[in-house]
């Protein structure tokens, strides 16, 4: 698009006053010299206010050209909002202008490092776009991670501004909340092995740079590094042992004088089971013994301890290939024998022994609290994955807990283990994913996202089919103030490649869904619970603009043919 061209589209629909005010504000910018065709436009007052003003006004444009031209315009005096409009731009429909918004976006966080919101809000904007729907989106990404993370740690000789902000960067990952970053990272990892992109040389670079900012546990940058190195070692074998062993010898005395901070063992474990066949064989050994140890003292926690054994697995496997089963069904015995003594003690709550088992009084006096009734669930599903009759017993108690229970890790639990079973057993689990589409209304914000995640994941692996109100619920999350940009990224990417027609399809029975319309012949016409509809309502004037919220985000992802065809078919019906 040429510049006069994009001048005439930023100036449309403004009176002729504030085209005098603003054409001089453009030409002081020098956007806009004299001897254009907009030359008898321009005044001679401006303020950069006012060209902000007007470019976040144009940055809804449904152009692409004059999105484009918005987001690559250089501003100097932006604020937050502006900025938070270019994000938005990183989930726009045109490839085009997802590359453009990743780009600027890009450059003002590089102009801007020592703000955490703009670390953030790149990360956020950035990192999901590893698995954009088009190639060339995903390669725009990669570029633009490689610049920022790649070059930056790769780097032996750095200055510490730069390595400080990379760190930064990498610690926003690392925290607990950011568990979705953390998987974006590992796809971009991935990519760059295939590459081979990460060298021997730019693994000694990031062992060097984690020398250098991570002395003790409690610099930020400690668990920044290692959830790095713990990520890569998935891909490389070029971490050196000499490293690998020291970090062991330091985490493993760490843990042991203070198991609540698990962290830093928890990603070198991690690194010592991806490392196993390049350690000696006396250094396995004395590591098999020590995690064995450690499992035994029930002190750890349940993430360190599903780490520990996945990595006792591997030293198993390279320490006695030959006598493999035999070693591990040694040590898993004694495991859980003390696991048997353990639960008998707290469960039980009684040094005595019970023949045919504990009475039934009491039995009804144990109270499981609602982290331990959380953990039972996950156990519970694990055994149902391995025995068909078992889960045909739970599968409807589950369900009903979704409905009953108040506990938001409880119900987080029951929907991950009723959508691992919707895996194996999707028949069976086909009746009550209703029930799980309506934790999407669920007051737990962790509840709303996993449910969203999980069916997301079903849905891209054909275990679930857009039946019966399922699609429509899915659109109710773009409404969802602290989830709408994740529901966007589901939506608009995910799960629009695997279905490119679903939103010309089912546009028409939106209508009828969401204004709660009930006598036609085949639309709306599927069954649900008043609690389900009471949740999921959206008649009404009072709901008219949440309505279109959700009506312009499925238009915006037709085609010109499409909304052609189905301007004609609303009509028909």
């Amino acid at each position: 698009m040429g510049s006069a061209h994009f001048k005439l589209i930023v100036l449309q629909g403004l009176s002729k006053e504030e085209r005098v005010r603003t054409c001089g504000a453009l030409q002081k910018k020098n956007l806009c010299p004299v001897g254009t065709e907009l030359a008898g436009c321009i005044g001679e007052s401006s303020n950069d206010r006012l060209i902000v003003s007007l470019l976040k006004r144009r940055a809804v444009d449904n152009k692409v050209g004059a999105l484009e031209s918005v987001i690559r315009l250089d501003m100097d005096k932006i604020d937050n909002e502006d900025v938070q409009a270019i994000h938005e731009r990183c989930l726009d429909p045109a490839l085009s202008v997802r590359k453009q918004a990743l780009a600027s976006l890009t450059a003002l966080m590089v102009d801007r490092p020592d703000l955490e919101f703009m670390q953030r809000l790149w990360l956020d904007g950035v990192l999901p776009s590893v698995m954009d729907r088009e190639a060339g989106g995903q390669e725009k990404c990669m570029s633009l991670l490689e610049q920022i993370i790649l070059c930056s740690i790769g780097t032996k000789r750095r200055t510490t501004e730069v390595g400080n902000f990379v760190w930064k960067l990498l610690s926003i990952i690392a925290e607990e909340e950011n568990l979705e970053l953390r998987r974006y990272l590992r796809k971009a990892l991935e990519y760059w092995s295939k590459e081979q992109k990460l060298t021997p040389a730019f693994i000694e670079a990031i062992c060097l740079n984690f020398q250098e900012n991570c002395i003790t546990y409690h610099q930020q940058s400690y668990d920044a590094a290692w959830i790095l190195l713990s990520e890569m070692s998935q891909y490389t074998s070029s971490i050196p042992n000499k490293f690998i062993l020291s970090a062991w010898k330091h985490s493993f005395a760490h843990i042991l004088s203070a198991p609540e901070d698990d962290s830093p063992f928890l990603q070198v474990v991690t690194v010592v089971g991806n490392a196993t066949h390049s350690l000696g064989k006396v250094a396995i050994g004395d590591i098999k013994e020590k995690i064995e140890g450690l499992l035994l003292t029930m002190r750890i926690s349940p993430a360190v301890i599903a780490a520990s054994i996945n990595t006792l697995l591997q030293l198993c496997t390279a320490l006695k290939p030959q006598q493999y089963q035999t070693v591990v069904d040694g040590w898993c015995e004694l495991l859980l024998k003390m696991c048997d003594e353990y639960l008998s003690s707290v469960v039980l709550c009684t040094s005595g022994s019970f023949k045919g088992g504990p009475p039934m009084p009491l039995m009804k006096k144990i109270t499981l609290t609602s982290v331990l009734r959380a953990h039972v669930y996950i156990t519970l599903g694990k055994l149902c994955l391995q025995n068909k009759e078992l889960a045909k017993k739970c599968v409807a108690q589950m369900s009903k807990e979704l409905e009953t229970s108040e506990c938001p890790d409880v119900k987080n639990n029951v929907i991950v283990v009723l959508c691992d079973l919707a895996v194996r057993y999707s028949a069976r689990i086909d009746p009550y994913i209703h029930v799980v589409s309506s934790c999407m209304k669920d007051p737990s914000l962790m509840v709303r996202k996993q449910s969203l995640t999980l069916l997301t994941h079903l849905l891209q692996e054909d275990y679930v089919k857009w039946k019966g109100s399922l699609f429509f619920r899915f659109n109710t999350t773009l409404l969802d103030g602290q989830l709408k940009k994740f529901a966007e990224f589901c939506l608009g990417h995910l799960l629009f490649t695997r279905y490119p027609t679903m939103f010309y399809q089912h546009f028409v029975e939106c209508v009828f869904h969401f204004n709660n319309y009930e006598k036609h012949r085949v639309y709306n016409r599927f069954r649900q619970t008043e609690r389900e509809k009471t949740l999921f309502c959206l008649k009404g004037a009072r709901c008219a603009v949440k309505r279109m919220e959700i009506y312009t985000f499925l238009l915006n992802h037709m085609t010109d043919e499409q909304r052609f065809k189905l301007t004609a078919k609303l009509c028909q019906e």
